[in-house]
């Protein structure tokens, strides 16, 4: 009689894990390239020392100034990014995006991409909420673009005001 009902109990147990799904192989090594690219950017973030200026922190991964900033005496689009994402990697949020708020706001998307590729790769099953998200930035490529390039328009105009007011004072 127990026999029968611990073979019952596998029985059932056994179809609900057939019911759980896994992402897919591709899937996961995908996660696995950027979660191995965002990790990584984060950790230049917190190995570098930002500049007090706000921009140029680049220059310790070997990286040259700025060249529209040294021809033009205004700001790139990218300028204060490298800046906002060592701020963003010793805590200091306000400052991050006082500095550059793309950089901020991108700094944020690379952990939370660190968060759901780690998911991704290491439990490989599927969650509701993650996928929601990945259908949202994937399947709305207009969506996701224009809201990329409003905030990378608005944090530049935000350094370039910033950056030319520190100049000409």
């Amino acid at each position: 009689m127990s026999e029968d009902l611990t073979s019952a109990s596998l029985r059932i147990s056994s179809n609900q894990a057939s019911l759980i799904r896994h992402y897919s192989g591709m899937t996961r090594l995908i996660s696995g390239l950027i979660f191995a690219i965002c990790m990584s950017i984060l950790f230049f973030a917190v190995t570098i020392v930002p500049q007090s200026r706000g921009f140029g922190t680049h220059t310790q991964l070997g990286l040259p100034e700025c060249g529209f900033l040294s021809r033009t005496g205004h700001p790139c689009i990218t300028c204060g990014m490298t800046t906002s994402f060592a701020l963003m990697a010793r805590g200091s949020i306000l400052q991050a995006f006082a500095t550059q708020p793309a950089g901020a706001i991108m700094a944020l998307a690379c952990l939370g991409a660190c968060l759901i590729t780690g998911y991704i790769l290491i439990a490989g099953k599927r969650n509701r909420f993650i996928d929601n998200i990945l259908d949202f930035i994937l399947y709305r490529y207009i969506t996701t673009g224009v809201i990329t390039l409003i905030i990378l328009l608005a944090g530049w105009l935000w350094t370039w005001l910033r950056i030319s007011n520190h100049t000409n004072n």
